[in-house]
């Protein structure tokens, strides 16, 4: 038996729906005023910067290794010899 939606669910896809109709709304406003290459890089360069802030200060991961002794975490075992010898 499935559980009903919730008011949270709802307005979050709620959000989204309007986020999304509202992009598309304003790259049909400026098609004659900005080009098309422009407005696709514009685009995904927010994109990328808002999956990134989500990333890193909303879920707080860390992508990337802070320092080089991040090998030291890594099980030696299941190493290749190769990767080790640096």
């Amino acid at each position: 038996m499935r559980k009903p939606v919730d008011g949270m669910a709802t307005g979050i896809m709620v959000l989204l729906c309007l986020v999304w109709g509202a992009q598309q709304v304003a790259m049909k406003a400026i098609a004659e005023d900005v080009s098309l290459m422009v407005q696709v890089s514009l685009r995904s360069g927010v994109a990328a910067l808002l999956v990134w802030i989500a990333g890193r200060w909303i879920f707080r991961e860390d992508w990337l290794p802070t320092h080089s002794s991040h090998l030291n975490r890594i099980d030696r075992q299941k190493c290749p010899p190769t990767i080790l010898k640096s």
